[in-house]
């Protein structure tokens, strides 16, 4: 398997958004088992390099149409956040407690978001936090 750059113009109608997000998905599940092999194969480069294309993938999803419904929005805020706090749980159980902070900080820095798009009002999704960052 090849890394690959992807540029995609995403329709933000919803069958197109549903249909390109389980493209997206699918790819980035077999970019995530490539990581894991070339690990286990002991070549960390290449697993990194196979790791960060399938995170580009949600980076896609979530930037190319910035015209998501109030459910989507909300939808995605939320996960976001219970991303970031798993991190944060997951940096504390490795007794980084800076990275925790950092990651706590960012969760808790998106429930003005989710309260602004749970009262419906608009939210500019470019300002929202990428995903973390996974250490090997």
């Amino acid at each position: 398997m090849r890394p690959f750059t992807l540029v995609i113009v995403l329709s933000c109608d919803a069958a197109m958004t549903e249909g390109t997000k389980t493209m997206l998905l699918e790819r980035q599940k077999e970019y995530k088992l490539a990581a894991l092999r070339a690990k286990k194969e002991g070549d960390m480069e290449q697993a990194k390099l196979y790791f960060k294309t399938s995170k580009y993938s949600w980076f896609t999803l979530d930037f190319f149409c910035p015209h998501l419904s109030a459910v989507q929005l909300l939808e995605l805020l939320e996960s976001r956040k219970k991303q970031y706090m798993k991190a944060a749980l997951q940096a504390k159980q490795k007794n980084d407690m800076e990275q925790a902070k950092v990651f706590l900080r960012t969760a808790k820095g998106l429930d003005p978001m989710i309260e602004a798009a749970r009262s419906g009002k608009t939210v500019d999704i470019s300002t929202v936090s990428t995903q973390p960052k996974a250490t090997f």
